[in-house]
């Protein structure tokens, strides 16, 4: 089984390539948090530095179905969406199934949230954002810090969310 999911991976990342521009920076960060570490990217075109205490933050959360996607599919189009909206992003490369099954993803998102929160990042800075199955972690992730009553952030953008896991909905 994970031999054909490494197979397919690397297909992923072929057909979602979207060329990433010579100006954007990529930078790894990794967090510790409450025994979770989480591998981040940090993302700006134009290249710039992202002020703790006043920018705004789009943490994306990727699509895949849950088992596919990475900084390799999503930077070129993670760099669009920085210059279009002049924000800073952290990409999060949460754990994929079937090698971490559900709720890592969700304990990844909601423990990078908490991370940001404890690094002076005020919830009213960020901005949570993911496409089909990230747009679905994007809400299991506000669901779960509701759920925690803990502060939510400023505002979650979805792209065609994937929301319906048993396959039964009409689209």
């Amino acid at each position: 089984m994970f031999t054909i999911m490494k197979y397919l991976r690397s297909f992923f990342a072929i057909g979602t390539t979207v060329p990433k521009p010579s100006q954007c920076q990529i930078n790894k960060e990794i967090f510790d948090y409450d025994g979770h570490v989480i591998e981040t990217y940090w993302i700006n075109y134009p290249i710039r530095k992202f002020q703790m205490n006043s920018d705004i933050l789009l943490l994306y959360l990727h699509g895949g179905g849950y088992m596919l996607g990475d900084i390799y599919s999503y930077r070129g189009f993670e760099c669009y969406l920085s210059c279009l909206f002049n924000v800073t992003i952290l990409h999060l490369e949460y754990r994929l199934c079937p090698e971490h099954p559900f709720p890592a993803s969700v304990d990844d998102a909601v423990a990078l949230y908490r991370a940001l929160l404890c690094n002076n990042i005020s919830p009213s800075q960020i901005l949570i954002m993911g496409d089909s199955a990230g747009g679905g972690l994007s809400l299991l992730t506000i669901q779960t810090l509701i759920a925690r009553q803990l502060s939510v952030p400023r505002g979650v953008i979805v792209l065609s969310s994937w929301t319906d896991l048993s396959g039964y909905g009409e689209s």
